[in-house]
């Protein structure tokens, strides 16, 4: 089972542990997301059917079986999985987030004033004034060498998507001496007043590193969520014509209406126990 404490953000050893246990569990946690599609096993039922239980189950995973492609077929491409694994390990050795180190304290931590902020409201993020020199990835680079996986990915345009409104909530902050450093503040997805702080680190050439303030976000097995959705947009989405759609602008501008009438409530900057992953 991956680190499930509460409370504070996994120190780097234990993310990367964490990280290394999901990616094995994967295959399981989608074979039960596909028997979960049907009502029957996705909801509690009377006590009437626990005798059935184990007969539905097998018929069921015989249609499954039967009608949808493989979870996972290494045999496909075995050596490319051979060196995600690899590196996996080898990062995993690691006891130290260079990034978190370095932003996690002094001028650069989330209070500090070294920042230059681009609004979205004022730079459109497609233009090449908001980090220029960030390099061009594809998919597969990202998959292979920063993520470790598709999970993160799957996740990063539905963040993208929150974020890259018509109300310029995703703002970018660059560091005024070092122009390879890069910060962003982005909603959690399991509480509605948690924000987080994410730091990247890059090169020309490639990204050498990130920080997130959620609780898997110290890890360098990979990196959460949060870091990939800027990571993906920036190196990848938008010098591929990637653009919100209009429909959802206009369901978020009615969601908002409806919740300022008379709510009354503020964000909070309080941190959320569920790990973003």
């Amino acid at each position: 089972m991956p680190n499930l404490t509460k409370g504070k953000q996994d120190g780097v050893q234990e993310a990367n542990s964490s990280r290394l246990v999901t990616k094995v569990r994967w295959v399981v946690e989608a074979y039960h997301g596909r028997f979960k599609k049907f009502r029957f096993f996705d909801n509690r039922q009377p006590v009437v059917f626990v005798q059935h239980y184990r007969s539905l189950l097998r018929i069921l995973t015989a249609m499954l079986n039967r009608f949808r492609p493989p979870l996972f077929d290494a045999s496909q491409n075995v050596q490319y999985y051979k060196q995600i694994a690899k590196e996996m390990l080898r990062r995993s050795q690691l006891d130290t987030n260079p990034v978190a180190a370095l932003v996690t304290q002094g001028r650069l931590s989330p209070k500090g004033k070294q920042w230059t902020e681009l609004d979205a409201n004022e730079v459109d993020l497609n233009s090449s004034v908001v980090a220029p020199a960030f390099p061009k990835l594809t998919l597969e680079v990202i998959e292979s060498k920063i993520t470790f996986g598709c999970y993160q990915l799957k996740q990063a345009q539905h963040y993208a998507d929150e974020h890259l409104s018509a109300d310029g909530i995703f703002r970018i902050t660059i560091h005024q001496a070092d122009k390879t450093l890069i910060r962003a503040r982005l909603q959690s997805r399991h509480q509605g007043s948690t924000k987080y702080f994410v730091w990247v680190r890059y090169t020309a050439t490639q990204v050498t590193g990130s920080y997130c303030q959620c609780k898997a976000g110290n890890r360098v097995v990979g990196c959460c969520a949060h870091a990939t959705t800027l990571i993906w947009y920036l190196g990848f989405a938008r010098h591929n014509g990637y653009c919100l759609d209009p429909s959802y602008n206009r369901l978020r501008e009615k969601v908002l209406d409806s919740k300022t009438v008379g709510s009354g409530f503020e964000d909070s900057d309080e941190e959320a126990d569920p790990a973003e992953d």
